[in-house]
C-alpha cells in the first residue's frame, strides 16, 4: 500500500469522524458537535483518508494555524485500517498544506505510552520539545504524560 486517498474534511464527514475519534480515543472522544465547532473556527483545517476512492472513511487529521505555527489537534485511524499508510498520507498532506499556509513549525502532543504514534511522528522528523506530566487522565489507570513534539516546516 502506497498511501490513502486524502481529501479535505467537510461537515458531512463529521459524524463518521466523531465515531472514528471514539474508536481511537475512547477515554476522550470528541463529538460531532465538538468537531463541527472546531472545523468552523478560523485557522482550522482537516483532512479525511480512505484507502480507495470511493471508499469508507478510515481516518482523519485536524490541525490549527496560529501565526506561523501549525498544530495537529488530532490524528486518528480506525483500528481496522491501521498499518496501511493512511496516517502517513494524512501527515504528508498536513505538512505540505500547513507549510503552504505559512507555518514555519508544526507542533503536536502525544501520550508517552502511545508507541505506534510516537514511531510515526519520529519518521516524520518530530522531536520532543517538552512534557506535560499527568496530562492524559484515564479511568481506572494512572495519568499519562503528554510529550510535546515539534518539527520545522521550512
Amino acid at each position: 500500500m502506497t498511501g490513502a486517498v486524502v481529501r479535505p474534511l467537510q461537515p458531512e464527514h463529521l459524524r463518521e469522524a466523531a465515531r472514528l475519534h471514539g474508536e481511537s480515543f475512547p477515554q476522550d472522544s470528541w463529538s460531532g458537535a465538538s468537531l463541527s465547532y472546531l472545523l468552523h473556527q478560523p485557522g482550522i483545517a482537516g483532512w479525511i483518508a480512505a484507502l480507495a476512492e470511493p471508499g469508507p472513511l478510515c481516518g482523519f487529521l485536524l490541525a490549527r494555524m496560529a501565526a506561523d505555527e501549525g498544530e495537529i489537534l488530532t490524528l486518528c485511524i480506525s483500528p481496522c485500517y491501521r498499518r496501511r499508510a493512511a496516517a502517513s498520507s494524512l501527515m504528508r498532506t498536513a505538512l505540505v498544506s500547513l507549510a503552504a499556509l505559512g507555518a514555519a513549525r508544526l507542533l503536536l502532543e502525544v501520550a508517552e505510552d502511545n508507541a505506534p504514534a510516537r514511531a510515526l511522528y519520529s519518521r516524520f522528523g518530530f522531536e520532543e520539545v517538552g512534557q506535560r506530566p499527568g496530562y492524559y487522565k484515564r479511568t481506572g489507570a494512572a495519568p499519562v504524560t503528554a510529550l510535546l513534539l515539534a518539527r520545522p516546516l521550512v
